[in-house]
């Protein structure tokens, strides 16, 4: 009895934090829009960049099908 309440808490603790982690992405996602800036992760490892949608439209690149690493990001901020 004891377990299932405790599993019922924990249960009822995530939804609220996802719920609130969902609050917090689309509040995120606003902002980044009205300002018109992207955000991106690097991953040293494999060089591999992650970009969000408005960083491939302030570039002009296509989002499907276009691989993104380091070294054409900087291509992207400094022609040749």
């Amino acid at each position: 009895m004891v377990r299932r309440k405790a599993m019922a808490l924990i249960m009822s603790s995530l939804e609220l934090i996802t719920e609130r982690l969902n609050e917090a992405e689309a509040r995120m996602d606003l902002v980044l829009s009205t300002v018109d800036i992207g955000v991106w992760e690097w991953n040293v490892c494999t060089n591999t960049l992650t970009w969000d949608t408005n960083m491939y439209k302030m570039f002009g690149v296509l989002s499907t099908g276009t691989a993104v690493d380091y070294s054409f990001f900087e291509k992207c901020l400094v022609p040749p």
